[in-house]
């Protein structure tokens, strides 16, 4: 995605408005907390045929390690295949490596490799394969999102031709996630860096669907992949329908020319009630929160914090502008998580008790003009910050607007300060600013050391300047835990201290969508990781 793609920690300012419904089609459901429901329909046999069409604008090539183009992350994921891959609720799982085993504290991991898979021009997938993608990624030449993923890594090597070895820098443990990038075919390459320059347009992959053929401006079309390891798909065909903007793409869906949308920052209201469509959605790895700047002494004390968290109805902010379609969470790890504590319930809108917080921490409004003071060393201070916001960014100037008005009733003034992207930047790298309501796109790789560790203050992304000893002890711990209920426990840990502090205001995660065309039938379980997740019981034809 790569949306970093997923993407180191990117910071992003984003804009997403999607609706979902569960009235369009007997299989839709909110993935976030409900089983998907399989069709109703009974005695139907799916049969193989059919082709499945969307659009995506022009890529700029078809090499996976170096695509940076969202558009076209999920394509890829057709074509070719990672060691792991992430389930519903991101937990690792085996992909092109059937198993592990983890050595020296999780040090060092022996990925065993499945075996019979072929590579889509006949060859045999194996170890040299993995060694060639990890000799890619740590290439200097090689300008890859994936390239953060490998930089712990110390040294590899291929034991035999369906085992590699991955060995880890001192005091650095393996995890799982880190190997979610795609694998290229070694045997295609005569060296590492004809990776940047070699096969643009005739990409060669393991997955479920093997490329057929590019046409310049106009399309691009998948077949399956009859000796594909896993379940063939029943769907045929993909026909990939190349437009020049996002506008022409949207229309080619409405008109019914192509089957399926991803949902962007667009208004799905006009999909709800048509039952040629169906909506599927889910939680993305998009947090929005108001970032304080603890050099601030208005934002020092966490009982404050806590005040300013519980005065937001975040509840109705989301009902009111994206249209109910986020969840609410207190902690930077998105709710679809494994790793999330459901036991965790995020704080309710509670105003009175957010005054109360205030009172015992000596804001009182001492001169009567709806806004509370106390004294400092430097002298009496009013409740008053900036809030920072994108101009061009209509939802956060919605949503800032209602967050003065909720922080205004418990007596805080906030003046709200529209800047472009590249001015809230210099403000975060030079810490100028009180507040600022952003977001980001996390990674799957779960670490948020660049969010709160004290280390990354100076050089890092901890632009708010957080400091707090447990918390670095906690991330410490998180990131170098390997075992996956040790590994969750830490995680637990960590969330509960988090919630305790508060150093961001946390608001929600927004969901997306895919909107499909009710013509392609089967249990569709798009995530935010593989909006194709599953796609092998997609079907169109049935008997």
């Amino acid at each position: 995605m790569i949306k970093g793609k997923k993407r180191g920690f990117l910071l992003t300012f984003f804009i997403i408005i999607i609706f979902f419904t569960s009235t369009s089609c007997t299989n839709v459901t909110e993935q976030s907390n409900e089983k998907i429901k399989e069709s109703q329909e009974e005695n139907i046999v799916p049969v193989s045929g059919g082709t499945l069409s969307f659009s995506t604008l022009n890529p700029a090539h078809l090499i996976p390690l170096l695509n940076q183009e969202e558009e076209n992350y999920y394509m890829m994921k057709l074509i070719f295949e990672p060691l792991i891959t992430l389930d519903e609720k991101n937990t690792p799982q085996p992909a092109l490596a059937e198993s592990w085993t983890v050595q020296d504290n999780g040090n060092k991991i022996l990925f065993h490799l499945r075996k019979n898979i072929f590579w889509h021009d006949g060859e045999s997938f194996n170890a040299e394969d993995v060694k060639f993608t990890l000799d890619a990624l740590k290439h200097k030449k090689v300008d890859s999102p994936y390239k953060s993923y490998v930089e712990n890594i110390a040294n590899y090597q291929v034991v035999d031709n369906f085992t590699i070895e991955v060995i880890f820098s001192k005091g650095k443990v393996g995890h799982l996630e880190n190997f979610i990038f795609p694998i290229l075919p070694a045997h295609r390459y005569e060296k590492v860096e004809e990776v940047v320059t070699a096969h643009k347009w005739d990409p060669i992959g393991t997955g479920p669907y093997r490329f057929e053929k590019y046409q310049r401006n106009k399309s691009i079309i998948l077949k399956t992949n009859e000796k594909y390891w896993g379940k063939v798909p029943y769907i045929e065909k993909i026909l990939i329908k190349i437009r020049n903007t996002p506008e022409e793409i949207i229309k080619s869906f409405e008109s019914k020319d192509t089957d399926l949308l991803k949902a962007k920052d667009l208004d799905w209201d006009r999909f709800t009630e048509d039952k040629n469509f169906c909506i599927y959605s889910y939680v993305t790895q998009d947090d929005n929160f108001i970032a304080l700047n603890h050099n601030n002494e208005l934002f020092q004390d966490k009982n404050v914090r806590k005040a300013i968290q519980i005065a937001i109805n975040r509840k109705k902010i989301l009902k009111d502008i994206y249209l109910g379609q986020g969840e609410i969470s207190d902690v930077p790890i998105s709710p679809n998580s494994w790793l999330y504590n459901k036991e965790q319930k995020p704080f309710p809108f509670q105003p009175e008790k957010a005054k109360q917080l205030l009172e015992r921490s000596g804001w009182k409004d001492s001169n009567h003009n709806e806004y509370v003071d106390k004294e400092f060393p430097t002298g009496k201070k009013e409740f008053s910050f900036d809030l920072i916001i994108n101009k061009d960014n209509s939802i956060r100037i919605q949503e800032a607007n209602k967050i003065q008005r909720y922080l205004k009733n418990i007596g805080i003034k906030v003046n709200i300060v529209s800047l472009s992207t590249e001015q809230i930047q210099q403000k975060m790298e030079g810490k100028d600013f009180d507040a600022i309501l952003t977001g980001w796109s996390l990674s799957f790789v779960p670490d948020l050391s660049f969010a709160f560790h004290s280390n990354e203050i100076e050089q890092g992304k901890n632009f708010i300047s957080y400091r707090n000893s447990k918390v670095d002890q906690l991330l410490l711990s998180t990131a170098r835990t390997y075992e996956e209920k040790e590994r969750k426990n830490q995680y637990n840990k960590l969330q509960d201290k988090i919630i305790q502090e508060l150093p961001y205001i946390h608001l929600y995660f927004n969901k997306s969508a895919i909107i499909v065309n009710n013509r392609i039938k089967g249990p569709i379980h798009p995530t935010d990781y593989n909006i194709f997740n599953n796609i092998e019981q997609w079907y169109i034809k049935y008997k």
